[in-house]
């Protein structure tokens, strides 16, 4: 069996779309909605890789990603986003890129996110 990826998003499309995905590559997936929900499963079960999106209610992907490299340093976060906001300042998603292992926007590429995931899994 592949490694046991988190996937956290509070877009139901989003997280079924890469669920089915991710489980066609080999991989065994975990869901969560938020940050919130995804900290209680990891304090629960192993975790290989975590994907977040960046934007949810309750506990963002930033929070998230901030938390992660205090509680889990070795675990390996893939920020994604839909939400590039060319009126946002460039220091804001310099910040959020420099949390995050890896950063993608959405739309996602099926083949762009299988490439940083087994580049994040074999670091």
């Amino acid at each position: 069996m592949g490694a046991t990826i988190l996937l956290v998003d509070d877009d139901e499309t989003i997280r079924d779309f890469l669920t089915e995905f991710l489980t066609l590559e080999g991989f065994l997936i975990v869901t969560a909605i938020n940050g919130k929900e995804a900290m209680k499963v990891l304090s629960k079960q192993k975790i290989d890789l975590l994907i977040t999106d960046l934007k949810m209610p309750e506990m963002d992907g930033l929070e998230l990603s901030i938390k992660i490299k205090t509680d889990y340093p070795s675990l390996k976060v893939l920020g994604i986003s839909g939400d590039d906001n060319p009126n946002e300042p460039d220091d804001f998603h310099e910040l959020s890129r420099s949390f995050f292992d890896e950063f993608l926007l959405k739309p996602l590429d099926c083949k762009e996110i299988l490439e940083n995931i087994n580049k994040l899994l074999l670091q």
